[in-house]
């Protein structure tokens, strides 16, 4: 396991360094749009990206981690039965949501008070089913033990694609229909892009593969898991949206997108450890999981400190570099950080319950925390506003972290909270 230490920390740092100069690049053309566009455009385009974000992450059924676990028992193999049935489910799954997306897009618009029109809503249904199989290629490619270049495609490429192409915009003002029109050509040109990845890839070398399980093909607890997963990062701005009017929607989302860079640290042991958890738990080697759930742990609260004083300077100076009116967002941005400061620390939970079978206690974990999530941000957001939909953002993720440490203690037996377990 020693020899495992310095490989696992130089993956971590390449991706988490490829997630990070993607929020760079992506903060970059927000500085963009915010210099030519008004606040309440900006707040349009954003709440439109945020549910792209948010479905296309649902639609993928849970993919990526599914796609992990059955990495360690096809042999290497390029495409299978399995993969195949899962790809026609997420494709009409997300072509049944686009319809109806783009059908009753005017009661959903006016139930989240929103002016979109109906091509707008065409343009965010094309980016969705976009974007939802740009995830499923990058699936395949973290499932085959390639954590950096399925982060860079994931999360680099496509804010990279949208800056060239608003650096040749030759409108003086960016409304949110022509933002969400350069955000569908850049989704797809990336998704594009991934597949052609994909095809060129050769298989990672499996040296001997367990026999196949039934049970690690099974994608229904995964969906449910995605789906809640991406509800509880993005859901509650959409929860607190009816109570917010576009600026203060603009606010909220820019401090939660420059929150959410903090667990960049986090996102990037994701990639790099699952595969390797999968491995170790599939072979049965539980000295093995327990040191590598140890070594994620450690690693993520040894980085802590330093990484969140790094953000807390950055995302200041970013606030003041965009200016009036988003520099009033910076309360919102120290609130949100605290929720995400528990969730680093915590470590990969959802992840070592997922890559060791327990996607079921996994769920129950994310049932209660959806729950509660909505309870907490609609009764903050009635009563405060845009400080209270901070807050209860703030609260679902320090309760969801709770909820699946303790999981993982009557699970597995580790005691993620013991300082020594590290």
């Amino acid at each position: 396991m020693i020899n495992q230490t310095r490989p696992i920390k130089k993956q971590v740092f390449f991706v988490g360094n490829i997630i990070l100069a993607s929020a760079a690049v992506e903060f970059s053309m927000l500085s963009a749009i915010t210099a030519r566009g008004t606040a309440e455009e900006i707040g349009k385009f954003l709440f439109g990206m945020t549910f792209i974000q948010l479905f296309s992450s649902m639609l993928t059924l849970g993919i990526p981690p599914l796609l992990v676990r059955m990495s360690q028992t096809l042999n290497g193999k390029k495409w299978t039965q399995e993969m195949s049935k899962l790809f026609l489910i997420v494709a009409a799954v997300t072509a049944v949501f686009c319809i109806l997306c783009i059908q009753f897009s005017a009661d959903l618009t006016s139930w989240l008070n929103r002016d979109y029109l109906t091509k707008v809503m065409i343009c965010v249904a094309a980016c969705i089913a976009s974007t939802t199989f740009l995830f499923l290629w990058c699936g395949l490619l973290q499932g085959r033990n390639r954590p950096v270049f399925a982060s860079l495609l994931q999360f680099f490429a496509i804010p990279v694609v949208m800056g060239v192409l608003l650096l040749f915009e030759k409108k003086e003002i960016f409304s949110h229909t022509l933002l969400i029109e350069h955000y569908l050509t850049s989704c797809v040109t990336v998704m594009l892009f991934a597949f052609m990845v994909w095809l060129t890839s050769h298989p990672a070398p499996v040296k001997q593969s367990p026999p196949q399980d039934p049970s690690h093909r099974s994608w229904t607890t995964f969906a449910l898991n995605a789906l809640m997963q991406q509800w509880l990062m993005w859901g509650g701005l959409l929860l607190a949206g009816p109570f917010l009017n576009d600026t203060e929607f603009a606010l909220l989302s820019l401090a939660q997108k420059l929150s959410i860079v903090l667990a960049i640290l986090l996102f990037a042991m994701n990639y790099v450890i699952a595969p390797k958890l999968a491995a170790a738990y599939l072979s049965d080697h539980t000295d093995e999981l327990r040191s590598l759930t140890g070594l994620s742990v450690r690693v993520l609260r040894q980085w802590l400190a330093p990484y969140s004083a790094f953000i807390c300077i950055v995302g200041t100076t970013a606030f003041f570099v965009l200016g009036e009116p988003y520099t009033s967002a910076m309360p919102f941005f120290f609130i949100l950080i605290l929720g995400q400061l528990f969730n680093v620390w915590s470590g990969s939970v959802g992840i070592i319950l997922m890559m060791t079978h327990n996607e079921k206690s996994f769920s129950w974990v994310l049932i209660q925390s959806c729950l509660l999530n909505a309870m907490v941000v609609i009764a903050l957001s009635w009563q405060l506003g845009i400080y209270g939909a901070a807050i209860g953002c703030a609260l679902s993720l320090i309760i969801q972290n709770g909820l699946a440490m303790r999981a993982v203690r009557q699970r597995l037996g580790y005691r993620l909270l013991q300082r020594d377990f590290a």
